[in-house]
């Protein structure tokens, strides 16, 4: 029995090895009418996915793409106390957060310790109404103010040592760059320090009034940051106009309570920063003369409680601007913000918060000193699954400046989503 299961074995060895000969000795026409057209038009497919694929260059450096699209309805009205009101409803990006962006980003080892990296980022412009320095539209359009194209954002390459620290030259995050918006609320996203990019609209240019100093924004500079030494990072920049800036920031935590903070010194010298803008000052609180030299001194924190998710942010920061003809501006804010950042409905974390914010500006003297202040409310609902987010927030702006006899007002209310990749 056992001689004839073998018999009948190699007999289908001979016949599958005859097959394979015979498939192999097959001209492509002949394969062709056994279906050989289907590998064919896979080969083709697979060539054409490849030339549309986004692909290293090498096996070395790695390619990762990231960003986010973010687009909101504005609900928006102004009052500048003498009996003119505005209010109309715009598609808009959401000018808290940042405009929509995408980026390129990656690096490679050089040795155990020491690893090389770059970053390339655009911003997507549309209806930038944050960015306009003439009244903070809309109100002067419809369309308010329509940037379309991309946007440079970084251009930076990177040395990091796990044991000395990180320098980075090109443009991008001057030290001080964020300083002011540290907040553990898990609502920054979208309601933070920045009150002066939210969307107002008006008469008035609060553009100085509402401004947080957050560091030195993005420019082309070189950079130092030290590693983490028992949560603090020590941060140093000079940048093209005679501009350099130091900082210091700490993350951790004590038992149930998240702790993170930041302060940072800027000085500068060179008018061009408000002009071409090397890179930046700490806010043009000029009040629209051209200044020549600048110092600020900034910073925030934040406080989290895990197990309730009850937190507390603050910020504040103070401006010393040389205006020229023997006058300075001098300009000071503070912001405060709680709330609660819990998973109640099991979809992701819900953020809850409350903000206030008081500036004082002193453009020209004692006799000319302005006030601004802000509150608002708002609510963010996280979608873990889609890493998604939707919120809706009101802010409620006024501005007091001698020499004005009435007092303007602004409310907007933003509505909209963010999608992260």
């Amino acid at each position: 029995m056992i001689g004839g299961l073998m018999k009948t074995s190699s007999r289908f060895a001979i016949i599958a090895a005859a097959g394979i000969l015979a498939g192999g000795l097959m001209t492509p026409a002949q394969a062709g009418g056994l279906g050989g057209d289907c590998c064919a038009d896979l080969e083709e497919r697979v060539a054409e996915l490849e030339a549309t694929t986004v692909r290293k260059g090498n096996r070395k450096v790695s390619v990762k793409i990231y960003g986010f699209v973010t687009r909101a309805l504005l609900i928006w009205e102004d009052d500048n106390g003498a009996g003119n009101s505005r209010s109309d409803v715009y598609g808009v990006d959401i000018a808290m957060s940042g405009i929509s962006r995408w980026g390129i980003k990656g690096g490679a080892k050089i040795t155990p310790d020491i690893s090389v990296g770059y970053r390339y980022e655009w911003g997507i412009g549309d209806t930038l109404i944050h960015q306009t320095t003439t009244g903070n539209l809309p109100g002067n359009g419809d369309d308010g103010v329509e940037a379309e194209g991309l946007v440079l954002r970084h251009s930076v390459l990177h040395l990091t040592s796990k044991q000395f620290g990180t320098v980075s030259w090109g443009h991008s995050h001057t030290a001080s760059d964020g300083i002011s918006q540290i907040d553990l609320s898990g609502t920054r996203f979208h309601a933070r320090s920045n009150v002066n990019a939210s969307i107002m609209g008006g008469s008035f240019v609060p553009r100085g009034l509402f401004n947080n100093l957050d560091g030195g924004g993005r420019g082309d500079r070189v950079r130092y940051d030290s590693p983490k030494i028992a949560g603090f990072v020590m941060s140093a920049s000079w940048g093209e106009s005679d501009y350099w800036d130091a900082a210091l920031r700490y993350a951790g935590q004590f038992g149930d309570f998240k702790v993170a903070g930041g302060v940072a010194y800027i000085q500068t010298e060179d008018e061009q920063i408000f002009g071409g803008r090397d890179s930046g000052g700490c806010g043009n609180v000029s009040g629209g003369f051209s200044p020549f030299g600048q110092q600020c001194f900034m910073g925030s924190g934040g406080v989290l409680h895990k197990p309730t998710g009850f937190n507390f942010n603050v910020a504040a920061g103070q401006s010393d601007l040389q205006t020229g003809g023997g006058t300075n501006t001098d300009y000071q804010f503070y912001y405060l913000k709680a709330g609660v950042l819990k998973n109640w409905f099991g979809y992701g974390k819900t953020g809850a918060y409350a903000e206030y914010w008081h500036s004082e500006l002193d453009p020209f003297g004692a006799a000319n000193d302005s006030e601004g202040t802000m509150w608002g409310l708002g609510v963010v609902q996280n979608f873990d699954s889609a890493v998604f987010q939707m919120f809706i927030g009101y802010r409620h702006f006024e501005e007091d400046a001698d020499g004005d006899a009435t007092d303007d007002e602004y409310d907007a209310t933003v509505i909209g989503g963010t999608i992260k990749f």
